[in-house]
């Protein structure tokens, strides 16, 4: 590791990257593993017309690999880091020099739903601000620091915020998802 984040400041966000890019740099990191790759399919692109019409294990497997990676772009929107993770996660069995990848990838926006209101009112705050710690907070809702620290907490504690010098911040393997769950309350733009 560089080490990079000693020197820069502020996370770089890219904006959404083709499938073909993405299944492009994932493979090219998978190759040097050794393993072949093998896409199941899920129920869904099993019962396809499409993949039903495929004759060879080949055709499938291409079908089956654009769907993956499709899916996984699509999640992912540009942030390199998660659709690696979501790869790995992907992953559900190795056989014999051969890893098996699920098609049923994604980031369960369900959590973040299930948060509280004073949770959602919270993350645009951070989302807004980008950075706030506890102090900070409590000036925005005019409560006390107590009370928002024990919610920066409890939302770091779950994943969803991370902890730096200049204060909180989403966390930025679930920021896109963050954002979703807030434009549909309408709690930010």
């Amino acid at each position: 590791m560089l080490g990079l984040a000693r020197y820069y400041r502020e996370p770089i966000f890219l904006g959404p990257i083709g499938w073909e890019e993405l299944a492009q740099l994932l493979l090219k990191r998978h190759r040097v593993s050794g393993y072949a790759l093998r896409f199941e399919p899920s129920a869904e692109a099993a019962a396809s017309r499409r993949y039903l019409r495929l004759r060879s294990e080949r055709a499938r497997q291409d079908f089956l690999r654009e769907l993956f990676f499709r899916r996984l772009a699509e999640t992912a929107e540009g942030n390199i880091e998660l659709a690696l993770l979501l790869w790995l996660d992907g992953v559900r069995r190795f056989d014999r020099g051969e890893v098996s990848l699920s098609p049923g990838i994604g980031l369960d926006q369900e959590a973040i739903l299930a948060l509280p209101s004073e949770d959602h009112f919270t993350l645009a705050a951070l989302v807004l601000h980008e950075h706030l710690d506890a102090e900070g907070l409590a000036r925005v809702f005019e409560e006390p620091v107590a009370q928002s620290m024990l919610r920066l907490s409890r939302l770091a504690n779950a994943g969803i915020l991370q902890e730096a010098p200049a204060g909180y911040s989403v966390h930025p393997l679930v920021y896109r998802s963050a954002v979703r769950v807030l434009r549909s309350r309408n709690l930010v733009k």
